[in-house]
């Protein structure tokens, strides 16, 4: 048996006092599977990002549940099937090893800054103006 996460998204248009009822039914269909220990946190009313169905608010319940790995196939499928369940994501609860990465050492050190290259002729801006208004002035110009 290994330990799994289901987090449920049922519909907003439940009051209060009928969600606990879902929950019994979310908890038969679980025993159907022979899942043990389900335990359920009602964490309230959220308002959803997006529609779904129609609805904009909807409850988000998360469950922990003990259940055997060959059942999981078959367990999503029936979620899938029930009208009262709008979303769910069944996950995975064993513990993973942290893994740390290893980051390179500050650079304490500046880089050289490049030198510019300069050209050695001097720009003379006079005889760029006489000369884009030679071109300017001939007849035959295309363009």
């Amino acid at each position: 048996m290994r330990k799994y996460d289901c987090l449920f998204l049922l519909p907003g248009t439940f009051s209060d006092s009928e969600v606990p009822g879902l929950l019994e039914n979310i908890k038969g269909i679980l025993g159907e599977f022979g899942a043990e220990n389900p335990q359920f946190e009602n964490l309230g009313r959220q308002k959803l990002a997006y529609p779904i169905k129609g609805g904009h608010f909807a409850y988000v319940v998360n469950s922990s549940f003990s259940l055997a790995p060959e059942k999981v196939a078959v367990l999503k499928s029936k979620m899938i099937l029930e009208p009262f369940v709008w979303r769910f994501l069944l996950s995975d609860h064993q513990a993973k090893e942290v893994v740390r990465r290893r980051m390179a050492p500050p650079m304490t050190d500046k880089a050289p800054a490049t030198q510019s290259k300069e050209s050695g002729k001097a720009i003379d801006l006079k005889a760029i103006d006489k000369k884009i208004e030679e071109i300017l002035q001939q007849e035959n110009i295309e363009i």
